[in-house]
């Protein structure tokens, strides 16, 4: 009988009601098993300081199943959590639960392989969590006219899996995340690693809907959908090979790959503000943030001596650009990168 089940029998048993909310992360949990109560149904609510600032507010969870681990030394579970109002996001764990925990957020078109190269590092001193996001990977499609936000969904997963606090690393689209979760939950940070993106403060947030004219628009365009599906992909891929460095052929078969699986759902459906953006922005100029936050360009992107206008607001902020790379720093150049990482996060 699986450990948390044996505390919620001693918990009704003995009529503790707290021990019901035990639950303990180093042991898996059964396959396709429904959480406790305490877990499965989480609420936070974020705490602006500036209150005419609207929150979409966490994504709600009203369900988590966690599968498979490895082994003891260094274990890796597999699981989904799935949002009321549609939606069911997968993700993986690698590492000891007790090590401070890290999430790695891919960018779009992408999923959580992407970061192959960083956990396999990472997974020996920190607890890794990498998620796929509502449309990417194995995760499940949003529901066309939804409103969420990326940024509450990795609270949510943070709820799910009893995280206080992480480290939260970002590529592009999860360089964007990163920002906003800077920005809008700055309590649930120990710091925010930037790359390839940071706040997007020139986009529209959820304070903004998109009118009923956009949507429509939208819709017309992207349900008329009439391109090859590979064919976009495989262009897509290929652009993201193309703007890097010297070695930028290193990850041409592996983001390929990664690229090649993704559904595309995107491009063909009216898709909601999934970034807070101009909110967050709003809300860091604010309310600066003490968070440490890092941000990484390659040199195709951002020059050296770059400076960002989150560091005129937070100086504690730092900039890295590392030379002879183009957007997908951690795949061009693993090494630089997971050295850079690593020196930030023991400098904490």
């Amino acid at each position: 009988m699986p450990r948390y089940l044996v505390l919620l029998l001693m918990g009704w048993a003995l009529g503790l009601p707290m021990l019901a909310q035990v639950v303990d992360r180093t042991n898996p949990i059964e396959p396709d098993a429904e959480l406790p109560q305490a877990m499965s149904d989480v609420r936070m609510s974020p705490t602006p300081a500036d209150d005419s600032i609207p929150i979409v507010g966490p994504s709600e969870v009203v369900n988590g199943e966690g599968i498979r681990q490895s082994t003891p030394e260094c274990p890796h579970t597999e699981g989904w959590i799935t949002f009321r109002g549609g939606g069911r996001m997968f993700y993986e764990t690698y590492g000891n639960p007790a090590h401070t925990p890290i999430i790695l957020v891919h960018g779009h078109t992408l999923d959580r392989r992407m970061w192959d190269e960083q956990v396999a590092v990472l997974k020996e001193h920190y607890y890794v969590v990498t998620p796929d996001s509502r449309g990417y990977g194995k995760s499940a499609d949003p529901e066309e006219g939804y409103q969420f936000t990326h940024a509450d969904d990795i609270i949510a997963l943070m709820d799910s899996l009893r995280i206080d606090r992480a480290h939260v690393v970002g590529l592009s689209m999860g360089g964007y995340v990163a920002g906003d979760l800077l920005a809008l939950y700055p309590h649930r940070l120990l710091s925010s690693v930037m790359v390839s993106g940071e706040i997007a403060s020139s986009w529209a947030g959820p304070s903004t809907p998109k009118t009923a004219s956009e949507v429509a628009k939208e819709k017309r365009t992207r349900h008329a959908w009439n391109k090859n599906d590979d064919a976009y992909r495989r262009s897509r891929a290929n652009s993201l090979v193309s703007i890097g460095g010297s070695k930028r052929e290193r990850m041409r078969t592996a983001l390929t790959a990664i690229v090649m699986d993704w559904g595309l759902w995107q491009v063909k459906h009216s898709t909601c503000r999934i970034y807070y953006a101009r909110d967050a922005w709003r809300q860091f100029k604010a309310s600066p943030p003490a968070t440490p936050f890092l941000i990484v360009y390659g040199d195709k992107e951002r020059k050296q001596g770059y400076c960002s206008p989150m560091q005129n607001v937070a100086p504690q902020g730092q900039v890295v650009i590392i030379n002879d790379c183009g957007h997908m720093v951690n795949m061009e150049r693993p090494e630089e990168f997971n050295r850079v990482l690593m020196d930030f996060l023991r400098g904490l």
